[in-house]
């Protein structure tokens, strides 16, 4: 997978998903990178129905193996500006996928 930074820069991710129960995890390991010296990390993204189905609640969780690695996916990759855009652009697709299914956006 690459992400792409805001500012354009590119980077390349692989990811191992170890965990997988449709509709409610996703556990995945990061496997690090040797070009920034950084350790595998964890991450758990748990999807939950709220409201009686109405809503979705995801929350994603990483665990980092050091305080290091935390700083630099935290300060240096802005980890946290791009999960809040990652999470932004499922919305759009759940809420696209909600419109097809319901015959709204065809």
């Amino acid at each position: 997978m690459v992400m792409q930074g805001p500012d354009g820069s590119r980077f390349d991710n692989l990811y191992l998903f170890d965990d997988v129960e449709p509709g409610q995890r996703v556990t995945y390991v990061h496997q690090g990178s040797a070009e920034h010296g950084l350790a595998p990390s964890r991450s758990v993204v748990t999807i939950e129905a709220v409201d009686a189905g109405a809503r979705t609640s995801v929350t994603l969780r990483s665990f980092y193996a050091s305080d290091f690695d935390r700083e630099k996916h935290l300060v240096d990759f802005q980890a946290v500006a791009g999960a809040q855009q990652l999470l932004e652009r499922l919305e759009q697709v759940a809420v696209r996928s909600a419109e097809y299914r319901s015959g709204e956006g065809v």
